[in-house]
């Protein structure tokens, strides 16, 4: 699982920087604007890389569950079956990350709707058009993140599974060599 994880952090570490810079979302929406109204906007912070972290860090926790949860099964399937093969393991790892990748979106989308209920809701007392909802900077940069936490935990399903596979097959042939 931890090596999936690295493997997949890289991956999303390689994606998120130029998606970051492109989009150019990080620091501070148009709604902030009343509150800041006074105060110096020039902090001495890169909100690029800000968004960057951020971005990075809330998909760490998705990727490591996935990559937990179909280690931790396909494990048990050894466990319990000593003579499977490394391609039946990996058919049933699919199998069982199939339903992690449903409950892994599950989570994330009532993530992110609970964490945007109230921008939501401020969102509909402005009248806001979903053009102005999909083009709002606060918006944009929680989309992209859960993008890429639902980029990072559909890879992790597979890379951790041939990752358990791998091993698997060497394992068995450690043991025929003895």
């Amino acid at each position: 699982a931890f090596q999936a994880s690295v493997i997949i952090l890289i991956l999303i570490v390689v994606i998120i920087i130029p998606v970051e810079y492109w989009a150019q979302v990080g620091g501070f929406g148009l709604e902030d604007s009343e509150e800041l109204e006074g105060l110096s906007t020039y902090v001495g912070i890169n909100f690029t890389k800000v968004a960057i972290a951020t971005a990075i860090l809330s998909s760490l926790g998705a990727v490591a569950e996935a990559a937990i949860a179909i280690s931790s099964g396909l494990d048990e399937i050894v466990t319990q079956h000593k003579e499977i093969t490394s391609s039946q393991l990996f058919l049933d790892g699919t199998i069982i990350g199939k339903q992690i990748i449903g409950t892994a979106v599950n989570t994330l989308f009532f993530g992110f709707f609970g964490s945007s209920l109230a921008l939501f809701i401020w969102f509909y007392g402005l009248n806001y058009s979903f053009g102005e909802i999909l083009n709002d900077k606060v918006f944009a940069a929680e989309l992209i993140a859960i993008v890429i936490s639902l980029i990072g935990v559909v890879t992790t399903i597979p890379i951790t599974t041939w990752i358990m596979s791998f091993k698997l097959k060497r394992l068995h042939k450690t043991q025929l060599k003895e």
